[in-house]
């Protein structure tokens, strides 16, 4: 359960083919699906002895898919999808060698600098202290996440 027995994800979908069952939440179902017996398991009681049937996954899936399509949203700030100031950089490393023993961070560092000329990166200790572990487990190839500028954030209380 994706929502953790909340209702909210639908994945849960089951259809109730006899017995009496009480729906504590349809959040996630149509009224047309819960005429036709659906009911989330997670959000169902039973009542008495029941028969239920468990649809495919991929039924379950492609009918949340259509049935359940979110609300244009307007932002009250301008956004631009493809001015943002995170970029992602994929990037392969040559593994340390007796010729080449460069730490991971300066290594990244001349890689992102010679490949994408980005100069005067930094990284928090947190991501530093991962990075080495991350190289490795990858085969020295990695994607780089930089934020380019500050954030342009709108006015106002933070939402």
């Amino acid at each position: 359960m994706p929502c953790g027995g909340q209702g909210r994800c639908g994945r849960c979908a089951v259809v109730v083919e006899e017995g009496t069952v009480r729906r504590r939440s349809t959040q996630r179902l149509s009224p047309e699906d819960v005429e036709a017996g659906y009911a989330l398991a997670c959000q169902t009681i039973v009542e008495s002895d029941v028969v239920v049937l468990v649809p495919p996954q991929e039924k379950i899936e492609r009918r949340l898919k259509e049935s359940k399509r979110a609300a244009k949203v307007a932002l009250p700030f301008p956004y631009e999808l493809h001015d943002q100031p995170l970029r992602k950089y994929a990037v392969a490393l040559e593994p340390p060698s007796l010729q080449d023993q460069t730490d991971d961070w300066s290594r990244l560092q001349r890689e992102l600098s010679r490949r994408y000329n980005l100069q005067g990166i930094q990284v928090s200790l947190p991501v530093l202290r991962k990075l080495g572990q991350a190289l490795r487990e990858g085969e020295w190839t990695i994607t780089v996440v930089i934020e380019l500028e500050a954030w342009d954030r709108p006015q106002g209380p933070p939402r």
